[in-house]
């Protein structure tokens, strides 16, 4: 049909327009409306992605830099502000929407109303995800990290005779993983008759552990300044008390370190206990990481001479710990972990090269309600091999033990550092 000349197309309303827009093309068209200076579209269009919990939480940190660069973080204040069921049951969103009110300086305006608003009035419905702890949110108050951590571990039992993972177990379904990352991670589990929910259930005892840890430096903190009541959040014990400790001192007097041994781990769900158990039961040791202090090598402050020592404390009979998936710093090579692509330094196969030590994959893994030792050998330079044959060799071996780690059981899976971003952006590719 022909239009008369006076005719006009009427073209689709806005509503019409984000309506059909997927959760993906958001963030773009969010951006062009920042740049075209159109605020109320782009504020439309954030609310749309206030819709989808997982979108928020991925999405929040571009949105703080989209509308900061365009100076009208205030809007996105107002429209979380609009979405606060997020706010009150997403610890994520609690925390980011803290640090958005500093920098916006709106805390003292809704400041009584977080104190008091709750989503039902049941502990349960307040749930965090993999990032939702105060390493990440470091820069709150400490006015808003007590209100972060009483609201996050609202409920919580202190452990009785039934002991400290007992009560982890029990509170652990508040503890979230993302749709992405529990699908990959899921997908690629070596126990194939395990129920995705027995499973996940697991999982989510090993992530509430990792929070404890991540929260634990501010909440020492808070604790000393008489800001929290300590017996309302979980606190771990010492480490003889979750260890088996004669199975721990076993193994660490049963390893062979006559030529050095280089032992390494990676940044799994008990990294930090298979660090203080190495303090505690290893004797003549070293850490090699981004620390300074009696037995610690900063691998940051200087790579030459934390090299060199290293070497040098491996050829007099020391054993060293280092987790070589950290900061890729100098040479570097890459590795794949169930087709996850990850650029990795070349200290640990460097080092233990040019010692010729021993090398060993270590952890601790939980079973039943004790920590365990976990270690098999791992590759030594043999006589003619080059440097990038060892190499190459060697961080086979390694990718090879995160895999078994990452499938595994699942009460030993979570992830920390970089591995929560890793997944997540390679299920998105």
């Amino acid at each position: 049909m022909r239009l008369r000349p006076d005719e006009s197309v009427e073209r689709p309303s806005l509503k019409v327009l984000f309506d059909t827009l997927t959760l993906a093309e958001l963030p773009p068209k969010i951006l062009l409306e920042l740049q075209a200076k159109r605020v109320p579209e782009a504020a439309a269009l954030t609310r749309r992605i206030m819709q989808s919990p997982p979108a928020v939480e991925r999405w929040l940190p571009w949105l703080d830099r989209v509308f900061g660069e365009h100076t009208q973080l205030n809007v996105l204040v107002e429209v979380l502000w609009e979405s606060r069921h997020l706010i009150i049951s997403d610890m994520f969103v609690f925390g980011f929407f803290l640090r958005l009110c500093n920098k916006t300086s709106k805390y003292e305006k809704y400041r009584g109303m977080l104190r008091t608003c709750r989503n039902d009035g049941s502990p349960a419905a307040t749930r965090f995800s993999e990032s939702a702890h105060l390493h990440y949110f470091c820069d709150l108050t400490d006015e808003q990290k007590s209100d972060f951590v009483s609201r996050k571990y609202e409920g919580w039992k202190v452990p009785s005779h039934s002991g400290f993972f007992h009560a982890v177990d029990e509170f652990s379904n508040r503890a979230d993983v993302g749709p992405r990352i529990s699908a990959f991670l899921y997908a690629n589990r070596s126990d194939k008759n395990v129920s995705y929910l027995k499973w996940l259930e697991k999982v989510r005892a090993a992530e509430l552990v990792k929070h404890i840890q991540a929260d634990a430096w501010s909440v020492a903190k808070l604790l000393k300044e008489g800001k929290l009541d300590r017996a309302l959040i979980p606190r771990f014990p010492d480490i003889g008390q979750l260890v088996d400790r004669e199975r721990t001192m076993a193994f660490f007097q049963s390893l062979d370190t006559s030529r050095g041994l280089l032992l390494t781990t990676f940044h799994g769900a008990y990294v930090p206990f298979a660090t203080i158990c190495f303090l505690r039961f290893m004797p003549d040791q070293y850490v090699l990481g981004i620390n300074a202090g009696a037995n610690q090598i900063n691998a940051v402050a200087d790579r030459r001479g934390a090299a060199y020592r290293a070497v040098k404390a491996l050829q007099g009979g020391k054993t060293l710990l280092m987790a070589p998936d950290g900061r890729a710093l100098g040479q570097t090579s890459n590795i794949t972990v169930f087709g996850l692509p990850l650029e990795v330094a070349d200290g640990a196969p460097a080092i233990a090269y040019e010692s010729g030590c021993k090398t060993g994959w270590y952890t601790v893994i939980r079973v039943g309600d004790r920590l365990v030792p976990e270690y098999d050998e791992g590759p030594t330079r043999i006589a003619g091999e080059n440097f990038e044959m060892f190499k190459n060799r060697w961080w086979k071996y390694y990718a090879s033990r995160i895999e078994r780690c990452f499938a595994g059981d699942a009460i030993n899976i979570s992830l920390r550092a970089f591995w929560p971003d890793l997944i997540s952006s390679f299920c998105v590719s």
